[in-house]
């Protein structure tokens, strides 16, 4: 699930992002698609502590979250050197 918070990204906005992955999802990317809610919305407004937020909840996809032993030299060259 991604929170964005509303004053550094509306609504709409989280809206196109989450119907762009849908459409790279239904390409075949491979990508975490978005998760509908129980009443089918593909995004909630919530309110945390006074903030308001844009909620998305996404696809579990395999792997391991990066860090430590991924953070190499390797992973930040272009092969040119």
């Amino acid at each position: 699930m991604r929170l964005t918070l509303q004053t550094h990204h509306s609504a709409e906005q989280v809206m196109a992002e989450v119907e762009w992955v849908n459409d790279l999802a239904a390409l075949g990317v491979p990508i975490a698609a978005v998760v509908p809610a129980i009443d089918g919305s593909l995004s909630r407004p919530i309110e945390i502590a006074g903030e308001h937020f844009t909620a998305v909840s996404f696809q579990k996809l395999p792997g391991e979250i990066g860090g430590g032993k991924h953070w190499t030299p390797a992973i930040f060259s272009n092969g040119d050197d």
